[in-house]
């Protein structure tokens, strides 16, 4: 394999864990056909450095991005089509980008350095244990109308403050 594949025009789902673990895989070209990416589709394809995800893509299923670490952006981001997916980065105080829509699952999990979190304005959703088990977290900005999953998004320690009218306190 080169490294790239491109899905037939026709395909309108990608299924679940279809390219998980394909670490040669570099990119991939999606044709618009494609409505539905599934859970874990290209979960660990360590080696992904491009993705195009067409307007039609409704559906984005949990982990779908989650370990493809050269998607990242210089501060450790994994955000594709607006989901942060995941994190490589080195911890402390992490702003995370305008325009991000939801946080995925596990995202922040395990990462002992993390001290604290800014979450933008445009964050709505937060997904279940984001930051389970971050040690060293103990403060988070949230926007006022943010969803927060009830199964361990946080741990107890952490102080979360609500911004006011849609911006920060």
């Amino acid at each position: 394999m080169d490294g790239h594949v491109a899905i037939p025009d026709g395909v309108v789902r990608i299924g679940e864990g279809a390219f998980a673990g394909c670490v040669g895989l570099t990119d991939v070209t999606i044709p618009d056909s494609v409505t539905d990416i599934g859970k874990a589709a290209f979960l660990n394809c360590r080696g992904l450095t491009g993705v195009t995800i067409p307007d039609g893509v409704t559906a984005i299923g949990s982990s779908a991005f989650g370990g493809c670490y050269r998607l990242a952006t210089a501060d450790g981001l994994v955000i594709v089509k607006d989901v942060l997916y995941d994190y490589c980065g080195a911890g402390g105080e992490v702003i995370i980008p305008d325009g991000v829509k939801r946080i995925g699952e596990w995202v922040f999990a395990y990462c002992r350095t993390l001290t604290g979190v800014t979450i933008p304005d445009s964050v709505t959703d937060i997904g279940e244990f984001s930051f389970a088990n971050c040690p060293g977290l103990k403060n988070v900005t949230i926007p006022r109308g943010a969803t927060i999953a009830a199964k361990g998004a946080f741990d107890d320690e952490v102080t979360i403050r609500k911004g006011e009218n849609g911006k920060r306190s």
